[in-house]
């Protein structure tokens, strides 16, 4: 094995035992501008004319979720996750590393990597980074180009090989997209083994931002999924495979053959009913990973007493209804992404479509009345 390789297993493991650990750590995400040098067809923000946050709020900021960490009595290293907009365009990002490292945080990047050449990479390096998620949203130019505009993939490619260059891990991090890429979605396997990165991380895309007007929303996902394992099984992948997603919880139980077979697939990264993921946006706003609810504000309201807002607490507390009620796997997957039914109906509880359990109830329940009312 090789040293890459072992450091890139023991920071998975303390990445997961951050936060799916007996301890129960959150995870925080913290936008430190809403500027970018893309155009996304399905970018999150819904805001593009905010200013970057300066580096005394940074400070603040991390100083606030530290010491909601004491009081929720999580010890050791947070993990911190910057993000933006892209946060390249900030000439102080390894700074913030710095800064962030500083009150106790194990931090990673989301960019597109478009504006990261060989000496930005070093400098982040040097400022203690050791993992980049880079955003890419097809396995040819031309579907990554489609989504995320002209001239961009070479420009990502760039920055791919600066980062793995100065000895950063770099994650690639695929959106699938109903009718755009979602059928690339197994080749990025082979992509990222060409690229010699060290995972792959897939993500459903959220009713939330620009996505719902620009692009289709709902698809396979589920079936996607399973065609990204069995790809994984073909090629015999022996690189990290990252599902980050509810309705992954079961694919192990489902496809156990498949799944054994695999050198480490991770699906559990998504545990909504702890809500630990909190984002803090550039403004100050505070959310629970992508629903599109603000729950306060960083800067008016004590992230204690947000931690018990009605929709977290909703979510904890979910209980299943209606095609859910007798499923087998509710304890699993919980009702699929409160992101995705929130961004569709505004409603956490309602069902997730994508649930291949809750489509053949659902078949099933539509065939049983329309037998009875023939």
């Amino acid at each position: 094995m090789t040293a890459f390789l072992l450091e890139a297993i023991l920071y998975i493991i303390k990445s997961k035992l951050l936060s799916f650990g007996e301890t129960l750590h959150h995870r925080f995400h913290l936008n430190v501008t809403v500027v970018c040098n893309l155009a996304c067809a399905h970018c999150y923000q819904e805001n593009h004319t905010g200013k970057p946050v300066p580096m005394p709020q940074i400070e603040e900021i991390l100083r606030k979720l530290q010491a909601f960490r004491a009081y929720r009595g999580e010890g050791g290293r947070g993990y911190l996750t910057l993000s933006g907009g892209e946060p390249a365009t900030r000439r102080d990002l390894p700074d913030i590393i710095r800064l962030a490292i500083k009150y106790g945080f194990m931090s990673r990047i989301v960019t597109n990597a478009t504006m990261i050449d060989m000496k930005l990479a070093k400098e982040l390096r040097n400022a203690g980074l050791r993992l980049a998620q880079v955003s890419l949203d097809g396995a040819a130019k031309e579907t990554h180009e489609t989504i995320r505009g002209k001239n961009s993939w070479d420009r990502t490619m760039n920055g791919i090989e600066a980062l793995c260059r100065a000895g950063i891990f770099v994650v690639l991090s695929m959106a699938l997209i109903p009718g755009r890429n979602m059928h690339e979605a197994p080749l990025m396997l082979d992509l990222s083994r060409r690229l010699k990165v060290w995972a792959v991380k897939y993500q459903r895309l959220i009713p939330r931002g620009s996505a719902p007007l620009n692009l289709d929303t709902q698809g396979e996902f589920h079936r996607t999924f399973v065609c990204i394992i069995e790809r994984a099984v073909e090629i015999k992948y022996r690189r990290f495979i990252m599902l980050f997603d509810p309705l992954a919880h079961n694919l192990p139980n489902l496809y156990p053959g498949l799944c054994k077979r695999l050198y480490l697939l991770i699906t559990d990264m998504c545990r909504c009913d702890r809500t630990r993921l909190m984002e803090v946006d550039y403004n100050g706003d505070i959310y629970y990973c992508r629903v599109g609810m603000a729950l306060g504000n960083i800067w008016t309201d004590d992230l204690a007493v947000v931690w018990e807002h009605p929709l977290l607490r909703n979510i904890r507390v979910k209980t299943s209804r209606g095609a859910c009620s007798c499923c087998a796997v509710w304890n699993r997957c919980g009702g699929g992404c409160p992101a995705v039914t929130y961004g569709l109906h505004k409603d956490i509880s309602a069902p997730d479509y994508a649930c291949p359990s809750w489509t053949q109830r659902s078949e099933r329940d539509e065939r049983k009345n329309g037998e009875r009312e023939s």
